[in-house]
This record gives structure tokens, C-alpha cells and sequence, in this order.
């Protein structure tokens, strides 16, 4: 009889260790599933978004990240994470709408903070207990910008927000970063920029020009022949500044570095905004440099805004200060 429940006693232990074991390898699978780090070569995707929708919130969407210190190489660096059991996206929702997108980029400030936060302790060469600390405080950082984001772009209802976060975020992730237009001139963009080539009959322009949303960002290298000021307000007005010329203003800008020449145009029924400004270098090459956004009727000056940034990022090798960070 004691050998019966011996046997009995040694097979319930035995099931309930392999239960256990069962059990425990199923929670590490769901939490290596659960959080999902954020890289260059990662975005976000449909599967991330595992949790059903509260019943009782009107938000369709919704997702969670954060940041956290991982040792690679024998250093720590910074990575975002999604928690995905913390992420919902409703049904009638696609990763081609305007609210996935509006999630994709809180992914992407994540990550730009977390990159941010790497390369502080890179440059300061933080210890363990320094870097946890500025982890919290980049933490808190990412959740106030998160909800500012939110708050700002009205969940990517605000179409003009929208368009200015998203410039703001690629800013953020790729700050720093500036793209030679040629020896003497380099430019920050928000995202790689593409080359760029405009074709004319007797002329062709190459330069370079990134897209953010609706925002367009472009700087080219001009080839005018002649120096007189009435020859080259000839060549900008009928070479760069053909379209909607009744709205535009072009004027000199002798007193401004660099600037010679302004203008903008309002395409009222496309509801295009374009500003051009060009530019020379010490050596007299000129350049122009233009941005294109929506125009609304009831706009601010955000979009402007951004716009000039780009502008004021241009940088010559020949100037003595630094551009303007965006």
C-alpha cells in the first residue's frame, strides 16, 4: 500500500513539475512576444497590437511604449519598446490610414528619445547607476511628449499638427545629421533626402529634397551666367518663381547673410503654400532653397515655422557660427 502511494505521490509530483515547466516556458513566449524593441530596421505593423479595445474609451487606438537600458558590446545603450499586450488598434483601421500612421510615429519618438539618451551616456560615459537615473528622467520625458503629441495633433484629427509632429519627430530621430549639397554647403533634413533634378529646356538643376507627410523640403544648386542683380531677378522670377506669379513677392535681402533673394506663392486652388529662398556662397554659387506645405485658409504660422528651420539650417563652411539647431 505505501509503495502504491509512493508510486502515486512520485507521478502527481512529476505532473505537476512538468506543468509548471509547460507553464513556465509559455510566460517567458509571451514575454518575449509581449515587448517588441524598436530599431532602425524594425516598424510597426498590424500583429503589434495585440490587446482588444476598452469597451468604455472612444479611442480607437491606442499604443504603449517605453524605454529601457540593454548591455550590448559592454556598454549600456537606450532602446524603445512597444508593450504590445498594451496596444489596441480597432478593425476598421489600416496601416494605410491616417491613425496608423499617427501611432507609427509614437513609435518613432521613442525611438528618437532612446537614441537620444544613448548617446548621452556614450558621450559622457554615464556608469550604471547614473544612466538608470537618466533613464527615469527620459521616461518621464517620453510620456510628456507623447501626450503633447496627442493633445496637439487632436489623436492625427488636426491634419495641420499632424504634419508638424511628424516633422518634428523625423527632426528629432535624425538631429544632427546634415547632407552636403557640395563642397561648400551642407543642409539638415528630416528624413534621407532623395537627389533632385529639375529639367529645362536649356538648363538643368540638380540638388536634393525630402518629403514629411505634405511637407516638402528642397535645396539646388543654380547655374546663372551673369552677376548683375537685374539679370538674376530676370532669372529667378522666370526660371524658379513661374508658378502663381500674381501672388508673389520677391524682394532683396541685401542685409541678410547669405539671402539675396525671397519669395512665396499661394496656390489657392490646390491649396499649395511654396517659399523660395536663394542664396550664395563664397564662392558666388547660388542655391535655392524651397519648402512646400498645405495651405489652409484659417493656418497659422506653424507650418512657416517649420519651414524656416529648414532655412536656418543651411550651412556654409565659410560661416563662423553654427546653424541653427531644428
Amino acid at each position: 500500500m505505501k509503495s502504491k502511494i509512493k508510486i502515486i505521490t512520485a507521478i502527481i509530483l512529476l505532473i505537476y513539475v512538468s506543468i509548471l515547466s509547460i507553464y513556465k516556458n509559455d510566460r517567458k513566449e509571451q514575454a518575449l512576444y509581449r515587448y517588441k524593441i524598436i530599431t532602425d530596421s524594425t516598424d510597426l505593423a498590424p500583429e503589434d497590437f495585440l490587446r482588444v479595445a476598452e469597451i468604455w474609451t472612444k479611442s480607437s487606438a491606442r499604443i504603449r511604449t517605453q524605454i529601457t537600458l540593454i548591455q550590448e558590446n559592454d556598454s549600456l545603450v537606450a532602446r524603445a519598446y512597444i508593450d504590445r499586450h498594451n496596444s489596441w488598434l480597432k478593425k476598421d483601421h489600416n496601416i494605410d490610414g491616417a491613425l496608423f500612421t499617427h501611432e507609427l510615429y509614437h513609435a518613432r519618438l521613442a525611438q528618437a528619445i532612446a537614441k537620444d539618451l544613448s548617446k548621452k551616456i556614450d558621450f559622457y560615459g554615464y556608469d550604471k547607476k547614473t544612466s538608470f537615473s537618466k533613464l527615469e528622467l527620459y521616461q518621464k520625458k517620453l510620456n510628456y511628449l507623447q501626450g503633447k503629441y496627442d493633445s496637439e495633433s487632436n489623436h492625427s484629427r488636426n491634419k495641420l499638427m499632424q504634419a508638424y509632429w511628424e516633422y518634428k519627430i523625423d527632426s528629432l530621430y535624425n538631429l544632427g545629421q546634415h547632407y552636403n549639397i557640395s563642397e561648400e554647403v551642407s543642409v539638415f533634413f528630416p528624413t534621407p533626402p532623395k537627389v533632385q533634378v529639375w529639367q529645362f529646356p536649356d538648363d538643368t538643376l540638380y540638388g536634393k529634397n525630402s518629403i514629411v507627410n505634405k511637407l516638402e523640403f528642397t535645396i539646388l544648386k543654380l547655374n546663372p551666367i551673369k552677376m548683375d542683380s537685374t539679370y538674376l531677378i530676370n532669372y529667378f522670377e522666370n526660371i524658379i518663381f513661374t508658378e502663381n506669379s500674381k501672388y508673389n513677392t520677391i524682394y532683396l535681402e541685401p542685409e541678410t547673410s547669405k539671402s539675396i533673394l525671397f519669395g512665396y506663392s499661394k496656390d489657392t486652388v490646390n491649396k499649395i503654400e511654396t517659399h523660395n529662398n536663394i542664396l550664395v556662397d563664397s564662392q558666388l554659387n547660388f542655391y535655392l532653397a524651397r519648402y512646400v506645405f498645405p495651405y489652409f485658409e484659417d493656418q497659422d504660422s506653424t507650418l512657416i515655422k517649420v519651414g524656416e528651420r529648414f532655412f536656418d539650417s543651411i550651412k556654409f563652411k565659410s560661416d563662423s557660427n553654427p546653424p541653427k539647431t531644428p
